[in-house]
């Protein structure tokens, strides 16, 4: 079907032919992700069982595109994975054709030009070169003919000033008289249907003429349809029983065929219906909903037992925590605009002058700087194409390439020969062009990080130290008061990261090479333990348990069950767990090597923008898109955020990895992962949500690793159907899924950390976001109650609880299970529970105000500490009678 953009009859007429299960290919000119938005609804509310809903890009206009759509359609296509190859899409031999594309055409006899060539060509001739040529082809391959619905007009010329529309219409006529003249050449291949239709409402060919529709209808004595009421008038046209060896005629012109003076009768209607329509004013928009509230819940696990999480804090495309999920749900504020231009250094406060100042120190006025701002900001976040100012160069990576001497050359008095190799400076283009970037500009130094420091630490130790400041600040607590509150030999850290310090390891192997000078501990920032080891010596200055997990992908989510264990054990009653990792060229190219990132050329030439080359579940994800960043997050025992007044942000019911027995290393792991439903009900995960007061059917949303890869989102999707069947979940009970790295991309060691930063927003505002690249859903990621949708969802309830997982190579799986917030508040004594609460509010309040503050220009997020205590007072401390 051509011409069915939104609005038009054709796209009401789909809309029925995808209810009744129809396979629909839709030709269009405009793929845009709008364009793309609208046929996405489309599908969604009217498919019935079995229906398919194809969309293809093609100018009408043109012949070869024509050709192009021909031969799609009659053929399948096919993808060659090494010596595999693999049909994609069948051929789809049309049994109805609708060559509805049309464009605007307007103007006289007398502006006949250039324009008209294009009207003809769209409206006319490619209409007849499509026809003829299917017919030919269904004739040769011996097919049954396909039926075509010819869109005739009665205008033929009658309205005036349109251009060569009614000339387009008039010529189709022929084509129904060299139906019978032709029948050995592509006739037979075709059964023709002339639709006669008339004046219909909100087209984009009438919808300049809408306001005179009213008044016609009573001049002209005819009826002016909708696009819905024609759209079901054609989708009627298309039943089989219509089918004659003949070419049929049907009037769908609602008496226009028969009214006579048009162009008279309208001059005189469209004063009155211009005065008629001048007082219609627009209507107010409607408040969101609440967000749903409490729930009753009876856990069995005593506070002393049980881990919570109190804060989180992040960095990566979209910013921090905030902006990063007004990004997942679809639309950032004019506030989060703010904070992320503060972030990227495009705009100060000024203190003294109490306002904003741009780069330039000019003035801005607040309420100019959303307009003033937006764009820039907009265009330098997230998941974009990199550039030689970004933290990874396109240009790649420095190399020595070998070269052979033309001729001799003597270099500090060494002669060498003609034809001696020698290696020379150059460099390696990236193999991989789009990324998920921190947002440009960013800096530690901004958030209170001394520029010396930052200079002798890898990039993301400063990032890392930042970031867990603003986990601190978060919970309305300062690393000064929590080791005054709590022991600090019961303090301790497991953050992790998967590869460690990339900047530094990249210039310790490169920089020797190339002779450039480095300091002289650059091997120490290398070391993946040290990237949180800065945090414990810079800022906590903790004494409790130091595990730093290196888990590839899988780290947070491991550094989170190490947490969990130390505090269960009695080993620690607050731990600073995390993880990150960054983006270099040495991994850029490693994981192209492996064909584990999406080919973003690939996806450039489908016309699919770098924006949205990380697809998890769609059919056409080609492998993730490699990100930078990470968190940091508080795990408290619950009866110390009790007695501390920390705002609880979720419960640690279940924090579990796992291995993946014998394997080679395939891009599917997480086998592992089903050992945690091992006994149903009675199993590890089982057990453990039973004892917070839970059951199978309370998990409503689950975080997927999902990378966008082919073999690991369906690969995952059976993990969790077979868990949930495990454990007993009721038939038809609904499990929402998170594909998060379609907004943020993969940050490998600190991808957990952003889900679990997203399930706590959940817990807060009772939305799930959705799925922002998901265009066609592979079926193979719809497993049992798994849903997998484009749209957030607002639920009317709150969500009790919710899964993670995170699969690393290496074949490490990790399982999470998350309770709401209510559940450790039910926890809670009553006695003590307006206390806490009171206590709780303050200090949100107090974090939002410091972070805020900082960007105003107050008190930095970071203040590094460095004074050691006295050496005796640390020993008493450690081994003394307080101890």
């Amino acid at each position: 079907m051509t011409g069915a953009s939104p609005g038009s009859i054709a796209f009401a007429a789909v809309a029925h032919l995808l209810r009744g299960g129809a396979t629909v290919v839709v030709v269009t000119s405009d793929d845009s992700e709008p364009r793309i938005a609208k046929y996405r609804d489309l599908e969604r509310r009217y498919a019935g069982p079995g229906a398919e809903l194809h969309i293809i890009r093609a100018n009408l206009a043109s012949f070869s595109d024509v050709d192009a759509l021909l031969q799609w359609l009659t053929a399948p296509t096919t993808e060659t994975v090494g010596t595999t190859t693999t049909e994609v899409k069948p051929a789809l031999w049309p049994t109805l054709l609708l060559p509805f594309a049309a464009g605007p055409a307007v103007g006289s006899l007398a502006d006949t030009g250039p324009a008209n060539e294009v009207t003809l060509r769209l409206m006319l001739l490619s209409v007849q070169r499509l026809i003829g040529s299917l017919g030919e082809r269904i004739m040769a391959a011996g097919r049954a003919p396909v039926r075509v619905l010819l869109p005739m007009s009665p205008n033929h010329g009658t309205f005036g000033g349109d251009g060569s529309y009614s000339d387009t219409k008039s010529a189709l006529e022929t084509v129904m008289n060299r139906w019978a003249a032709e029948q050995s050449a592509w006739a037979a291949g075709t059964r023709l249907i002339a639709l006669t239709i008339g004046w219909v409402r909100g087209t984009g060919l009438m919808a300049g003429n809408d306001a005179l529709a009213h008044e016609a209808e009573q001049r002209l004595g005819i009826h002016a349809f909708s696009s819905e009421e024609m759209g079901a008038l054609v989708a009627a046209a298309c039943s089989p029983a219509l089918t004659a060896e003949a070419p049929l005629r049907l009037d769908l012109s609602g008496g226009l065929s028969q009214a006579g003076d048009i162009s008279g009768v309208l001059r005189g209607v469209t004063a009155s219906a211009t005065e008629a329509i001048s007082g219609i004013r627009a209507l107010p928009n409607l408040a969101d909903e609440p967000s749903p509230g409490s729930f009753e819940v009876q856990p069995q696990v005593a506070l002393d037992d049980m881990a919570v999480i109190v804060s989180i804090a992040e960095l990566g495309p979209w910013g921090g925590s905030g902006t990063r999920w007004q990004a997942e749900l679809g639309e950032l504020s004019a506030d989060a605009i703010a904070d992320l231009a503060w972030r990227m250094g495009l705009v100060r406060w000024d203190r003294e002058r109490a306002a904003w100042l741009d780069s330039d120190d000019q003035v801005i006025a607040e309420a100019d700087l959303y307009d003033a701002v937006s764009g820039t900001v907009s265009q330098q976040i997230g998941v974009r194409e990199f550039s030689d100012t970004g933290d990874v160069a396109a240009e790649g990576t420095p190399r020595l390439a070998e070269v052979y001497l033309r001729k001799s050359l003597t270099i500090d008095g060494v002669d060498y020969p003609a034809g001696t190799a020698i290696r020379v400076p150059d460099s390696q283009r990236l193999k991989r062009q789009v990324g998920g970037q921190f947002p440009r500009g960013v800096d530690p130094v901004r958030h209170g990080l001394e520029p010396s420091v930052a200079a002798a630490m890898d990039p993301l130790a400063a990032w890392n130290l930042v970031v867990t400041a603003e986990a601190l600040a978060a919970a309305g607590i300062s690393a000064e008061e929590l080791n005054g509150q709590v022991h600090p030999c019961l303090i301790g850290n497991v953050q992790g990261t998967g590869m460690g310090g990339m900047n530094s390891l990249h210039r310790l192997y490169v920089d020797p090479l190339l002779g450039t000078e480095h300091a002289n501990d650059l091997l120490q920032e290398a070391l993946g333990n040290v990237v949180s080891a800065h945090v414990n010596q810079s800022l906590i200055g903790g004494y409790g348990p130091m595990v730093h997990p290196v888990a590839a992908c899988a780290t947070a989510a491991v550094s989170l069950e190490e947490a969990v264990d130390k505090i269960r054990l009695g080993k620690a009653d607050v731990m600073v767990a995390g993880g990150w990792d960054d983006l270099s060229s040495e991994g850029i190219n490693g994981f192209a090597d492996m064909a584990a990132t999406a080919d973003n050329q690939e996806l450039l030439d489908l016309g699919i923008p770098a924006h949205a080359h990380s697809r998890p579940g769609d059919k056409r994800r080609r492998g993730f898109v490699e990100s930078q960043g990470g968190g940091s997050f508080l795990v408290v025992r619950g009866s110390v955020a009790l007695r501390l007044g920390l705002p609880v942000r979720a419960v640690v019911a279940y924090a579990g990895s796992s291995g993946d027995g014998i394997h080679t290393s395939i891009p599917a792991p997480g086998l592992g992962a089903l050992g945690v439903a091992r006994g149903g009900s009675d199993s590890p995960l089982g057990k453990a949500l039973a004892a917070h007061g839970l059951e199978a059917d309370d998990i409503a949303v689950v975080s997927k690793h999902d990378t966008s890869t082919a073999a690991n989102d369906p690969n995952e999707a059976m993990i969790h159907d077979t868990i949930q069947r495990a454990l007993g979940r009721s038939p038809g009970a609904p499990l929402r899924v998170i594909s998060q790295k379609s907004l943020t991309g993969h940050a490998k060691g600190g991808a957990a950390a952003w889900q679990l930063a997203g399930l706590c927003d959940v817990f807060a505002t009772g939305v799930i976001p959705g799925n922002r690249n998901l265009v066609s859903v592979d079926p193979q990621v719809t497993r049992g109650p798994l849903v997998v949708d484009y749209r957030n969802l607002r639920r009317a309830e709150p969500v009790r609880a919710a899964l993670l997982t995170s699969l690393g190579f290496g074949h490490v799986s990790a399982v999470v299970a998350l309770a709401h917030p209510a559940v450790f508040l039910a926890a809670v004594p009553q006695a003590e529970r307006e206390r806490y609460l009171t206590a709780s509010r303050q200090r949100e309040q107090a974090g939002r105000q410091h972070l805020l503050g900082a960007r105003y220009g107050r008190t930095p997020v970071l203040q590094r500490r460095t004074e050691r205590p006295d050496r005796d007072a640390e020993i008493d401390l450690l081994i003394g009678a307080g101890a």
